[in-house]
């Protein structure tokens, strides 16, 4: 077993791997039972009736049990809905989650970045890029991105003109063209070299959108605070990167590998300081919940093993230590899926 020693100061980014890595719900339980027995764990303390996909939260059950002097494992979990068939990681469309979850709004990852996705995909979809006759390029962009008002409201995306328009010789930024609703600007030559390779061959009066060379660089979010929940924790582990999130390639995914990490780097620090005060053996296991329920028609549930966090009470350095997502998968899979005790 490939273990890495424990340096809080310097959290360990490794990337996360979901093909080949999922391990059925029906077994995790047996097998993480399984794990802490060869871990030397006492294999009547290991009792964790609300796994996933429940989810868990080391910071308050944690807490809760962190006097009892025995050995413990903790499980912590972030919740993604996967459809095999799209190749790729997604909420599902809004009602039928609602239909088919029992899940409150808020609950997972894709929810709470749901009403900054939403408004980034209708930027994607309704700026566009044409080619005049004089050889210009233009971006076109409608009112309610350029006046923060419209549909969704609460939530709100600034586009970062200076970076995309060229400007006037008094420096500000004009329009060169209003029809209705959307008004067109001069691209800056610095915002045409990165899709330098798409317009390549343009002919005039070409039009094309936006997508994905909307970086997030070109934009942010405003929101009303009150629509968000104060005790929402993905406040403070995915907010700050939303603009990432929303331009990344799947999303929902990336929202749950960044609040998976921000947790396990944050609850490993206090477990680290806290463990010296045991004697007893701690287990900490961070992951995704897949969930296929919806496009299965049936219960259907992987947990995907990402890190572990080990340690032995007291204050040896050597008695704690990082298991990585490769090898931590190894070890669950070497393990019996039915319970030993």
């Amino acid at each position: 077993m490939k273990t890495v020693p424990l340096d809080v100061s310097q959290p360990i980014e490794p990337s996360f791997k979901i093909k080949g890595r999922m391990i059925p719900y029906e077994e995790i339980t047996c097998r993480l039972k399984n794990f802490c027995i060869s871990l030397g764990f006492g294999p009547g303390t290991i009792n964790r009736k609300d796994l996933p996909p429940s989810g868990y939260s080391v910071k308050s059950a944690g807490e809760m049990r962190w006097q009892e002097d025995e050995d413990m494992m903790l499980v912590f979990s972030t919740h993604v809905t996967y459809n095999p068939h799209w190749g790729g990681y997604s909420g599902l469309p809004r009602l039928l989650h609602y239909n088919g979850s029992k899940r409150s709004p808020g609950h997972s990852p894709a929810e709470f970045i749901a009403p900054f996705l939403h408004r980034y995909r209708f930027a994607q979809d309704n700026i566009f890029i044409n080619h005049t006759s004089q050889g210009q390029y233009l971006i076109t962009i409608p009112n309610t991105l350029l006046n923060d008002c419209g549909e969704c409201s609460e939530y709100k995306l600034k586009l970062h003109l200076k970076k995309i328009v060229e400007p006037a010789k008094d420096g500000a930024i004009y329009p060169v063209s209003i029809s209705g609703e959307y008004h067109s600007f001069v691209v800056s030559n610095d915002f045409c070299l990165p899709f330098s390779g798409l317009i390549d061959g343009w002919t005039t009066g070409r039009k094309l959108t936006i997508g994905k060379y909307l970086s997030r660089e070109l934009f942010s979010f405003t929101f009303d605070e009150k629509v968000l929940k104060d005790d929402s924790p993905y406040v403070a582990t995915i907010l700050p990167h939303i603009e990432e999130i929303v331009a990344d390639t799947t999303p929902n995914l990336r929202a749950a590998q960044i609040h998976l990490q921000k947790v396990f780097d944050r609850d490993m620090t206090r477990l680290s300081v806290e463990r010296h005060e045991r004697s007893k053996k701690l287990l900490y296991i961070a992951g995704l919940e897949i969930d296929m329920t919806a496009f299965a028609g049936i219960e259907e549930h992987y947990f995907v093993p990402w890190q572990a966090y080990i340690a032995a009470g007291g204050k040896a350095p050597g008695e704690e230590y990082l298991l990585l997502q490769d090898d931590l998968f190894v070890q669950l899979k070497q393990q019996d899926a039915h319970c030993l005790v």
